[in-house]
């Protein structure tokens, strides 16, 4: 039954590691071993967790839900106030993002003058 509901728990996880997978960027093993890491300390963290809270008192446990909810929100609050000024460097994915902004904006700007200069009737851009 406990492998029935882990599988079920982490359908989700197939996913994530199919695209890794295809991924021709990232080596397999690389994903394997990672997986294999990954669930270990998970399983480390479980184990000590249960032990911790053989000892806390099952009223108090219910606040342990609490964590995740109060990291999630750290973190957004760490993502609102984040900007380049922090000495925060920009990922590659926003980097890349900018510069196709930045292509997007140059060739509309084109655009706009060549159809200024074919409304103005003399058949071409103005330069």
């Amino acid at each position: 039954m406990a492998a029935l509901i882990y599988a079920a728990a982490n359908m989700d996880d197939v996913v994530v590691l199919t695209g890794f997978y295809a991924d021709p960027r990232v080596r397999a093993r690389h994903v394997t071993v990672g997986q294999f890491v990954g669930m270990a300390i998970l399983f480390s963290v479980c184990a000590a967790a249960s032990l911790l809270f053989a000892v806390i008192s099952p009223r108090y446990l219910g606040l342990a839900g609490l964590a995740p909810i109060a990291l999630g929100l750290f973190k957004l609050w760490k993502i609102s106030r984040r900007t380049d000024a922090d000495g925060v460097a920009p990922s590659k994915a926003e980097r890349r993002h900018r510069k196709d902004a930045d292509r997007n904006h140059r060739h509309h700007r084109q655009f706009q003058r060549c159809a200024r200069g074919l409304d103005a009737g003399d058949g071409g851009p103005r330069a």
